[in-house]
């Protein structure tokens, strides 16, 4: 009989110990730091304590490089303000919303949120309940959650300039939109499983995905009639999508076979999943994976790439240096009007076409050692009569031709070809 007790009462020490239930600690520092233990009412918050900030003003910072912890994470006052600029960790043990805000919290550049474990009764549970404004300017992760990663409800107002994650099991969906605003200027990426769309947005609510932007959607499908994208959509569900406008420059792929309903589409929308359009969007280097708008890091021989002449980023058109375009037998390139490329300082040819290329734009070759194009045997070269080719500086031909190239276009090849201009070896 004693030892039975006396294992009963380890087993209780234990399970409170463990278990413990969290403690309300609030915040009664007014501007200040949170881990400074006199700004708290209970000292800094540690894992089991529910951090409350209500008092008009407030205005908490957490410090560069210092990890801060909380169960849960309530921004209660409208005019509360908190700025991340070290790393919080908040694990509600599935009992609450990870954060609920009326305030304002500002994620800097070089820090993280990571939110996991929620739960609770009827809607509780959510990864962010929100009414708030939330801007996020470094990296926020969301998962294992019992309900949605984000509720963003009437008068929410989030936007993201930094990377926006959901790496596991969500309950509902990623981000409901129902009634407040969405601004994503970053990336929002999804590796999570769910029952229900990525991104869904009510009738009150709006999602805009601005030039740049990147949504990355996993297995999950968009279900949005107040959406707005300029930027890139990469899909990969078998469901049914739907949102209302991709304007000029916006892409979306859509990889997995579910169709994509798209109200008013002026953008690129592709099913192929190796269909690469240049974006611009991190410079002008055309071998670099963050220029392109591509489930894949760069385009690859079959692949079809666009360079668009509604340009998305702000660096320009690409520039090939060092690095040889091979467009393989089903390939292909298409260089759009107002568009151009620049291939140069090859170790070899310019541009090797196996399959279709079609300039409409300008095409700049310089400086390579064999030949500006090579056109290989049933390859297809289109040029139209807005477009230019300027070919200079080759160590063999300027073009050399085996099999059809139709130039209704300006073709200038200059000097420092070390053969003929153009050879024809077409049948």
């Amino acid at each position: 009989m004693k030892l039975k007790i006396h294992f009963f009462f380890i087993a209780v020490l234990l399970s409170t110990s463990v278990f413990s239930q969290p403690k309300n600690n609030l915040w009664i520092g007014g501007e200040g730091k949170w881990n400074i233990a006199g700004n708290w009412e209970l000292g800094v918050p540690d894992i089991d304590d529910v951090a409350i900030i209500e008092s008009n003003n407030d205005h908490v910072t957490i410090p560069e490089g210092y990890n801060a912890v909380c169960y849960k994470l309530y921004m209660k006052g409208t005019n509360t303000q908190i700025d991340i600029n070290g790393n919080l960790t908040i694990n509600p043990g599935n009992s609450y919303d990870g954060i609920e805000n009326y305030g304002e919290i500002n994620i800097g550049d070089n820090s993280t949120v990571d939110i996991s474990n929620t739960g609770g009764p009827s809607t509780e549970g959510q990864g962010i309940l929100n009414f708030g404004t939330i801007y996020i300017n470094g990296t926020m992760t969301i998962w294992d959650i019992e309900e949605s990663g984000i509720w963003n409800r009437a008068g929410g107002y989030i936007e993201n300039q930094g990377y926006l994650l959901f790496t596991e099991n969500l309950g509902v969906r990623a981000i409901d939109n129902l009634g407040g605003e969405f601004h994503n200027y970053g990336t929002v990426s999804s590796l999570a499983t769910y029952p229900n769309s990525f991104i869904s947005t009510g009738s009150s609510g709006s999602f805009t995905n601005y030039a740049c932007g990147i949504l990355k959607s996993g297995s999950g499908y968009f279900d949005s009639n107040s959406f707005d994208n300029y930027g890139v959509i990469l899909e990969n569900s078998t469901h049914d999508s739907n949102i209302k406008n991709n304007y000029e420059g916006g892409v979306i792929i859509n990889k997995n076979g579910g169709s994509f309903s798209i109200a008013n589409d002026n953008g690129y929308y592709s099913t192929k999943p190796k269909y690469a359009v240049w974006t611009g969007c991190y410079s002008n280097v055309y071998n670099h994976s963050k220029n392109w708008a591509s489930f894949l890091d760069l385009p690859v021989t079959d692949s079809e790439i666009i360079i668009p002449g509604d340009l998305m980023g702000s660096n320009g058109y690409p520039v090939s240096d060092n690095y040889i375009i091979n467009i393989g037998v089903s390939g292909k390139m298409n260089i759009e009007q107002n568009a151009s490329l620049s291939i140069q300082n090859n170790t070899g040819s310019g541009l090797l076409n196996y399959g279709t290329t079609i300039v409409n734009g300008a095409l700049s070759i310089d400086d390579v050692t064999v030949y500006g194009i090579r056109n290989f045997l049933s390859a297809t070269f289109y040029s139209g009569a807005n477009s230019e080719i300027t070919i200079s500086n080759t160590g063999n031909n300027g073009i050399r031709n085996q099999y059809k190239m139709d130039l209704y276009n300006l073709l200038n090849i200059n000097t420092g070809i070390s053969n003929s201009g153009i050879k024809n070896d077409s049948p």
